[in-house]
């Protein structure tokens, strides 16, 4: 089971990241107002989660899991791989190409060459789609030998934790990128590992 302390570690983390943007100045083009904001969301998506499993409430915990995933990666596709004409689209309200679209433009770029996003959604956006979107999956950890109530498995928790986590690290590390300041990205990877 996840530990009183793991929890509060994280929670430590969870907001000296989110405070870490308090009062940071940014040029405020369109492209910045779309992408930003998306990171933070993931970074915030990620706070949840961690408050949410350190409240035991597994299944909203699991459902955040794939939006913090989308908001990273349409933040960082805003920012790095989307014409001015898809930003403009984006403000206007039309809905950006499907996330594998998202991460095929992305990883054309030097810092996602190594496949990690592709992998993930390869092998778990099915599961994370399941768990957003209350599939058999998701109901099937709400069946016990003869009760309906949570069976999550401490490891797949543990593994739900730790995934956030990194997806908050990478967005404010991205956020970090999309502002130049290098002292902050540093102080993020000083500060908070990643976790396995």
């Amino acid at each position: 089971m996840i530990t009183t302390e793991r929890i509060k570690s994280a929670l430590t983390d969870a907001e000296w990241l989110r405070a870490a943007f308090h009062e940071k100045e940014l040029s405020a083009t369109a492209r910045n107002r779309a992408a930003i904001p998306c990171l933070l969301i993931a970074q915030q998506h990620h706070h949840s989660i961690v408050l949410l499993i350190g409240e035991k409430l597994y299944a909203s915990a699991y459902a955040l899991l794939r939006s913090s995933l989308e908001s990273y990666v349409r933040g960082m596709w805003l920012a790095l791989c989307a014409s001015d004409e898809e930003v403009k689209e984006f403000w206007a309200g039309q809905i950006p190409p499907n996330l594998k679209h998202l991460i095929r433009r992305l990883e054309h770029l030097p810092a996602f060459t190594g496949g990690t996003l592709s992998k993930i959604t390869k092998e778990f956006f099915s599961e994370l789609c399941d768990f957003t979107h209350t599939g058999g999956q998701h109901v099937q950890r709400w069946n016990a030998t003869t009760h309906i109530e949570p069976t999550y498995e401490p490891e797949e928790i543990a593994y739900v934790l730790s995934s956030a986590e990194n997806i908050g690290v990478l967005a404010v590390i991205g956020t970090a990128t999309i502002l130049n300041n290098v002292e902050l990205a540093r102080s993020v990877y000083a500060r908070v590992s990643f976790k396995k």
